[in-house]
């Protein structure tokens, strides 16, 4: 990340509040960066909080430079605090998301007339509250031929080094924990097996394909673009045939219609009473190709039709909630030293410096590393 050409200065007069940079970003990181404290903007189309490609420029090979124009302090939003203009951009690893693979660079500018005119604290959605339906949610809806329970539930690791999910998310998680999906059927009756059909995840709890949702798992086969997020394919274990697993990355939505950022995680869930019903889907993976999509069967002149039999598809949501790590958090209410701080810091650092160091020259001009005394007038000798 290179950051240059910052200029900025304050609304005095007819001189309107300006904000200038150029940033340049690597390949890893995909996605259009945007404003940390309102995601909401499109820096892309917006015309007071612009952060546009610039295509005129020659860059390095898989460098792209962006042109940073902001013309609102307080739409945007731009913290004056200190006498210095200051806004946080966000650069996503994949447009849409936010990942813990993602990155974030604070540009700082003194104007030329240091002149705080607001004092305005920037804060992150982020934070977000439990939203009801947390962690784990079933039921049961009538079919032919019987009553079909199912549960969709989502799981932690307890401890950091542990393999299983065992803990029941009941409150909000981290940016980039790991956290598994499980629906599952109860086999004890006219139905034995399941697979996972879709799993989206989106800002409404009853839209599964709400603005800014994003779709995991199509037919039965993780999503390509966010192979990144999900390390296999919906798994199902021979000894579990009515459970299917998804495990995946937790991420924040880009745009959400709810200030507090709640997240819905939207599955369909397909029970079979035969099992040829829910074989798994050929995905288009190298490394996982298996998943849980519709199988079908060829027939002796060469065609295919969808498998006959009984089977029934419920969707159902369970609420999730993502915080930022605490290092990536913006803290509004903990005063940041100003540069007076600084400045009387830098002067006793200073003045121990040259202490120390003309300590060090009387010490080496001494005979024999002895310590100097006091000259003194000594009495003269007698003459004999």
């Amino acid at each position: 990340m290179r950051v240059a050409d910052v200029k900025c200065q304050l609304a005095h007069g007819a001189t309107t509040e300006l904000l200038t940079a150029t940033v340049r970003k690597g390949p890893p990181l995909r996605g259009h960066p945007v404003f940390a404290a309102n995601r909401r903007i499109r820096p892309h189309s917006d015309d007071l909080c612009q952060i546009r490609l610039d295509q005129t420029t020659e860059s390095p090979r898989a460098l792209k430079t962006y042109r940073l124009r902001v013309l609102d302090f307080q739409r945007c939003p731009v913290d004056l605090e200190e006498g210095t203009v200051s806004v946080r951009l966000w650069f996503p690893e994949l447009d849409g998301l936010v990942t813990a693979g993602d990155q974030d660079v604070v540009i700082v500018c003194r104007p030329p007339e240091p002149t705080v005119t607001q004092t305005k604290a920037a804060s992150y959605f982020g934070q977000m509250k439990q939203p009801s339906g947390q962690g784990r949610v079933s039921g049961v809806v009538e079919e032919a031929p019987g009553p079909l329970e199912y549960e969709l539930a989502l799981f932690r690791r307890s401890q950091p080094n542990e393999e299983a999910f065992t803990a029941l998310v009941t409150e909000p998680v981290t940016l980039g924990t790991f956290l598994q999906l499980r629906a599952a059927i109860n086999i004890q009756s006219a139905w034995s097996y399941a697979k996972l059909l879709e799993v989206t995840v989106s800002p409404d709890s009853q839209d599964s394909h709400a603005e800014g949702h994003v779709a995991l798992i199509k037919n039965g086969c993780r999503a390509k673009e966010y192979e990144s997020l999900m390390p296999h394919q919906p798994q199902r274990r021979d000894a579990s045939p009515g459970e299917v697993t998804l495990e995946f990355q937790a991420f924040l939505l880009d745009m959400t219609d709810s200030p507090q950022g709640q997240l819905w995680v939207h599955a369909r869930l397909k029970a079979c009473v035969e099992a040829v019903d829910c074989l798994p889907e050929f995905c288009i993976d190298l490394y996982h190709p298996s998943g849980h999509g519709r199988r079908r069967r060829r027939a002796g002149n060469g065609s295919w039709w969808p498998l006959a039999g009984d089977s029934a598809s419920v969707g159902e949501n369970v609420g999730l909630s993502v915080v930022l790590p605490p290092s990536r958090q913006s803290h509004p209410d903990v005063p940041r030293p100003g540069c007076t701080t600084y400045m009387a810091l830098s002067a006793v650092l200073g003045l121990l410096a040259v202490c120390t160091l003309a300590c060090a020259l009387v010490y080496r001009r001494s005979p024999a590393g002895q310590v100097p005394r006091l000259l003194t007038a000594r009495p003269p000798r007698p003459s004999y």
